[in-house]
């Protein structure tokens, strides 16, 4: 993914709004197994 996105430059703005965009993920949802 990030040889194939490597001359991209809006790389960083596109992974932010991914960000963003996802749905949250609670701590609690992170620390049980």
């Amino acid at each position: 993914w990030r040889f194939n996105n490597r001359d991209n430059p809006y790389l960083f703005n596109e992974t932010l709004a991914k960000l963003i965009e996802s749905d949250n993920l609670t701590y609690e949802a992170l620390t049980t197994s």
